[in-house]
């Protein structure tokens, strides 16, 4: 009789043991989706937030643009693509702290061809980051070691404002 108390006893012991371990690895399957899910979205949020501050940057940059005389005269067209360069790379430092190169921004000053009040100011961002978080390693841990190509991520702005004369 003691044997059979004891089995009775005992067996649902050795099953709560394996009901633990069952959760364990559970509770770390669902703590690295949740890590990995965190992650993303926080890479998600700091591109969104960059993407963001240059279009802002390139609209910031056509309204100069657009108020500057220099830019409108056919001989000093040059200095008023460079004065709306450099304001653009330095608005985009201030705001993100990225460091763009003037390369990267194409100015197209208003056209003299074109009649008053149709002329416009035309500034392109062409621009990549690189990824603020760790994300590539992490996708290629998961995937058996295939890269995804996120560690530079490209973004475009473009922005048009009629030039005021």
């Amino acid at each position: 009789m003691n044997v059979r108390v004891c089995h009775r006893f005992c067996s649902p012991l050795r099953l709560r043991g394996r009901s633990r371990g069952q959760a364990m690895i559970e509770m770390t399957a669902n703590i690295i989706m949740f890590v990995l899910m965190i992650t993303v979205v926080a890479s998600m949020s700091a591109y969104l937030y960059v993407q963001q501050a240059i279009v802002t940057a390139a609209r910031e940059g056509a309204r100069i643009g657009s108020l500057n005389q220099e830019i409108g005269a056919p001989a000093t067209s040059a200095a008023g693509v460079d004065a709306v360069k450099t304001y653009v790379v330095s608005m985009v430092q201030r705001t993100t702290g990225l460091i763009v190169m003037p390369d990267d921004i194409d100015v197209t000053p208003p056209d003299p061809a074109l009649p008053v009040g149709e002329r416009s100011v035309e500034v392109v961002l062409d621009f990549s980051i690189t990824n603020p978080l760790p994300v590539e390693p992490l996708l290629a841990a998961f995937s058996g070691g295939n890269s995804y190509n996120l560690g530079q991520i490209p973004i475009h702005a473009e922005a048009t404002m009629r030039y005021e004369e």
